[in-house]
């Protein structure tokens, strides 16, 4: 299996180191860009190329929402995982229409890891 290449957007430190070592755990993932925002992370992704992103939905500068119009803008294939503390299903609807692929409640890693194989 090929190494999976990750990026995440997510604006609080801990979690996002959190994140990466526990992605890193993995021997097919590769969490290869790493952003506290989505304008960071669009900044990122001029310059490296990704299988899936992993987006933070509150986030400042540029949340996930409006980060996620712009990924489907600009990179319309794209695989998104929007990551969040909570979700309601009018929420995961909304953001499915607009693009994205899974939706995983942070209460809920071994979800995100089903998810990104999901969509590998």
């Amino acid at each position: 299996m090929d190494i999976l290449k990750i990026a995440l957007a997510e604006d609080h430190p801990m979690l996002r180191k959190s994140l990466v070592a526990f992605l890193s755990l993995k021997n097919n993932i590769q969490v290869v860009v790493q952003a506290e925002n989505g304008q960071e992370l669009l900044d990122k992704l001029k310059t490296s190329k990704v299988d899936i992103v992993i987006l933070d939905i509150q986030m400042p500068v540029l949340d996930g929402i409006a980060t996620l119009k712009q990924l489907k803008s600009d990179y319309p294939n794209s695989k998104v995982i929007m990551f969040s503390t909570w979700y309601s299903n009018h929420t995961v609807t909304k953001l499915k229409k607009m693009g994205a692929n899974a939706c995983v409640s942070k209460s809920e890693p071994e979800k995100l890891l089903d998810s990104i194989y999901s969509l590998s």
